[in-house]
C-alpha cells in the first residue's frame, strides 16, 4: 500500500509559517543587536521554544561552560536546538523508512555533540550536558554521560565502540583534536553521509531520486570547499585530500573527484570545476572571493523545483533545505550584530536567499 504524506504536509503546512519571506529578512535585518533578534524569533513557530526559554535564563546561557561560545555559538546552539525539535516533532507524521531517513539528519547533532565532548576532555573543561548537548538522553549512539566522564581519548574511543563513531577517530590523540581538527571534521562529515546514503536506500525510487539530488549535490559543495582549502591553506598531500573527501557526490566522484584533487594547484582546480558543471559559480563577483557563497546561492535556487503538496517526500525536502539556509543566514547574522555590521546591503552579500 502506497504510503500517504498528507499528516506530514498538514504538519509542514503549519511550520512553514516560521519561514522568513523577503519582507521579514528586511525586518531583521533592521534589527540592532542579538537580544533584540531573540525577541523577534520568540514568537515564531520555529523557534519559540529556544528563544523563550533563552529570555528566561539568559544569564544561565551566558555562563556556558566553553566562554568563546558564549556569544556567538549561544546563539548558534538554540538554533541548532530548534532544529532539533523540529526534526523529532515530525518523526510521528512520516512512515517507518523515512523515520529513519529523518534520524539521519539528526546525526549530524550527534556529530555536534561528539566534537564538544571530545574538545572538553583534551581541554580538560567540564560540559553542562543539559545544557550544552543538542541530543542528550535522546541520540541514539551517543551515551553522553559516560562519554563526558573520560579521561583521556583513549577511554573515549572505547566508549564508542558499537557506535557508527568508533570508526571515524579511533586513531585520534589528544594533540589531534587541535591539531587537525580539520581532519576529524571531514571523518565525521564522510560518516554524516553514509548514513544519509544508507538512510535513502530504504526510501521509495522516487523519493530517493529527490533525495540524492539534494545530498549528492551538497557533497560536492562540501568536497570543493574542502579540496580548495587544503590546497590553498593546509599543504596536503594530495593522497591525504583524496582520502579525507566524500566519495558519492553528483558530478564530483570516482575518477573525476580524483582528478580535481590530483591538480596542481588552486588555479587550475577551479578551472576543472568550473570545465564540469560549476561555471556559475566561479564568475568574478565585486573581486572577492566569494566562490562558496555563490556555490550556496545557485544551489539554494534550485531547492524551487520542488513541488510542494505532491504524495512523496518533495514538501518536506523544500522544508529542510530552507528551515536550513534561513538558520545558517540567523547564525551569520547574530555574528554581523556582534562586530557591530550596519550597512544592509554588505549584511545581505553574506545571506543566501535574502
Amino acid at each position: 500500500m502506497m504510503e500517504s504524506y498528507n499528516a506530514l504536509n498538514g504538519k509542514l503546512g503549519f511550520l512553514k509559517k516560521g519561514l522568513f519571506s523577503k519582507d521579514e529578512y528586511e525586518n531583521i535585518l533592521s534589527l540592532s543587536d542579538k537580544e533584540q533578534l531573540v525577541d523577534y524569533l520568540s514568537t515564531n513557530p520555529l523557534y519559540d521554544n529556544e528563544m523563550n526559554d533563552y529570555k528566561e535564563h539568559s544569564q544561565d546561557f551566558l555562563g556556558l561552560q566553553y566562554n568563546y561560545y558564549a556569544e556567538r555559538y549561544g546563539f548558534e546552539f538554540l538554533i541548532h536546538k530548534s532544529e532539533v525539535r523540529i526534526m523529532q516533532k515530525l518523526k510521528p507524521f512520516i512512515g517507518v523508512f523515512h523515520k529513519d531517513f529523518i534520524e539521519s539528519l539528526i546525526f549530524k547533532y550527534e556529530i555536534y555533540d561528539l566534537k564538544l565532548i571530545l574538545r572538553s576532555i583534551v581541554e580538560k573543561d567540564p560540559l553542562d550536558l543539559e545544557k550544552e548537548m543538542l541530543t542528550y538522553k535522546t541520540s541514539r549512539y551517543l551515551d553522553h554521560d559516560r562519554l563526558a566522564n573520560c579521561d583521556n581519548i583513549r577511554q573515549f574511543t572505547e566508549a564508542l565502540i558499537g557506535t557508527p563513531f568508533r570508526h571515524a577517530i579511533y586513531s585520534v590523540r589528544d594533540e589531534d583534536v587541535l591539531q587537525k581538527h580539520f581532519h576529524i571534521e571531514m571523518s565525521l562529515d564522510n560518516l554524516y553521509f553514509l548514513e544519509i546514503e544508507k538512510a535513502s536506500k530504504k526510501l521509495r525510487p522516487k523519493d530517493k531520486k529527490l533525495v540524492n539530488e539534494y545530498f549528492h549535490t551538497l557533497i560536492d559543495l562540501v568536497n570543493i570547499q574542502w579540496i580548495l582549502r587544503s590546497k590553498r591553506f593546509y599543504h596536503l598531500s594530495n593522497e591525504e585530500i583524496f582520502n579525507y573527501s566524500i566519495r558519492h557526490g553528483k558530478i564530483f566522484k570516482g575518477e573525476r573527484l580524483k582528478t580535481l584533487v590530483y591538480t596542481q594547484n588552486v588555479q587550475e582546480a577551479v578551472s576543472y570545476i568550473r570545465e564540469n558543471g560549476y561555471y556559475k559559480s566561479f564568475q568574478e563577483k565585486n573581486n572577492k572571493d566569494t566562490v562558496y557563497q555563490r556555490m550556496l546561492e545557485n544551489f539554494y535556487d534550485k531547492q524551487t523545483v520542488l513541488i510542494d503538496y505532491q504524495n512523496d517526500i518533495g514538501t518536506f525536502l523544500k522544508f529542510y533545505i530552507r528551515f536550513d539556509n534561513q538558520n545558517r543566514n540567523l547564525i551569520k547574522l547574530a555574528e554581523m550584530q556582534k562586530y557591530s555590521l550596519k550597512d544592509k546591503e554588505e549584511i545581505k552579500s553574506f545571506l543566501v536567499g535574502v
